[in-house]
């Protein structure tokens, strides 16, 4: 895969994020990339490569951490898997991000122009290429076409 793809789609997925965050502002909330995060006591410190943390869960005046982790939990966090990612990294990340209180885990490996959509670590939907990704209740007007992400246009040429 390539790693050019792997930036564009963390990218993409945090761009549509912010871009529905604009037009759908029933859902108030910060879409962030990169963002370290303080899940809890005895869980690690984890990096999703999107994540939406909603202003229920963090105040909207209140100011992000930018030295340090930030200790919220997210309710969406988002997994671009990259060449150098491992099943059992991912799935590890996954169950974590569940125990702490995630409602909601994306997982995208490009190569397969899918979305896994862990709704629980027991309960995914897979969505393909044709398919919409949507922000179900905790982000509702987030809509986003798989082509779209995927680029099928950039890539069939």
């Amino acid at each position: 895969m390539d790693p050019v793809w792997w930036k564009n789609g963390v990218d993409d997925v945090a761009g549509a994020l912010a871009g529905a965050q604009s037009r759908a502002r029933p859902w108030g909330g910060r879409a962030v990339s990169e963002m370290l995060f303080d899940l809890g006591a005895g869980l690690s410190q984890r990096r999703p490569d999107v994540a939406y943390v909603s202003y229920d869960r963090w105040a909207r005046h209140r100011r992000v951490p930018r030295t340090q982790a930030w200790a919220v939990v997210p309710e969406l966090t988002v997994e671009v898997i990259s060449p150098s990612n491992t099943f059992e990294e991912i799935l590890g990340k996954v169950h974590e991000y569940f125990q702490a209180g995630v409602q909601r885990v994306w997982v995208v490996p490009p190569p397969h122009q899918q979305v896994y959509v862990y709704q629980s670590p027991s309960y995914i939907r897979v969505l393909n290429v044709q398919d919409e990704l949507t922000g179900d209740s905790f982000l509702p007007g987030f809509r986003l076409q798989l082509s779209e992400l995927f680029d099928l246009e950039a890539t069939e040429a």
